[in-house]
């Protein structure tokens, strides 16, 4: 059984036409199914754990990457509490030209293009991040002005210029840079430093894999300037902050033309 999330922006009459051919789309290739539309007294979480227990065998999120990062957060929690539900895929229809880098990444077409891939069903599973109490699917940044990186309890990084620190899984967005291979799919996050000043390292025997890349198990990251962490171009995390791979994973519905 199929259930489709769509985000509540999507209530907006600019959408009807759109959302009038995803669902034609949807029929015509048999994968029609019931739609929660969400609003202000939704519980998104409630939503989803409603619809598996009633038999969802696959959930797709409709909008942009606020609401697919909502739903991954979902399902990782879920999957936690429930081992059963780790088998069941999250699809994605992107909708509207904003903020779509995840789907992009994924090689997933805009609109009722999207029920194509979700109809071929090529499905990976990817890693997560943890920060704090929630979870990324791609990563996490902040500016390096005023940041301090303590890594594994041992070493602590303190970057003088104005770049960017970026904790990587899925390298959406720093793609264009063809010396960093990262890898969603291996078990590991890396620690990526951009910036055009030097490290201060303020210990010594720090892993270096590439330059400006380090891994790591564990960070703990706190900003001078009180400024937060993005994750997934979606949410802001205030800083401190720790961050380490989480245990629970995620299948995806991803096109053939993903960029892993």
């Amino acid at each position: 059984m199929h259930v489709y999330i769509y985000d509540t922006f999507l209530n907006q009459k600019k959408y009807d036409a759109t959302l009038a051919r995803v669902e034609t789309r949807a029929t015509d290739l048999g994968l029609n199914g019931k739609i929660i539309r969400l609003g202000l007294s939704h519980s998104l979480y409630d939503a989803v754990e409603n619809e598996i227990k009633k038999g969802a065998t696959t959930v797709t999120a409709a909008g942009d990457n606020k609401i697919f990062h909502e739903i991954v957060n979902v399902f990782a929690r879920l999957s936690a509490a429930y081992p059963l539900y780790r088998d069941i895929p999250l699809g994605f229809i992107p909708i509207g030209k904003a903020a779509n880098s995840l789907a992009a990444f994924f090689g997933i077409n805009e609109g009722e293009a999207a029920c194509d891939i979700l109809s071929a069903r090529r499905i990976q599973e990817i890693d997560l991040g943890r920060i704090n109490n929630r979870y990324f699917l791609s990563d996490a940044k902040i500016s390096g002005h005023g940041t301090i990186i303590e890594i594994d309890g041992n070493y602590s990084i303190e970057v003088m210029g104005r770049g960017e620190i970026s904790v990587v899984n899925l390298p959406v967005g720093i793609a264009a840079e063809p010396a960093l291979n990262f890898n969603g799919q291996d078990g590991s996050l890396e620690l990526f430093i951009k910036t055009s000043q030097p490290k201060k390292l303020l210990a010594l025997g720090l892993r270096q894999e590439r330059p400006g890349v380090f891994h790591f198990n564990k960070l703990l990251i706190a900003n001078t300037k009180n400024l937060s962490i993005m994750i997934d171009s979606a949410e802001n995390i205030p800083t401190p902050a720790e961050i380490s791979l989480a245990k629970e994973k995620i299948k995806v519905i991803v096109g053939k033309n993903r960029q892993f």
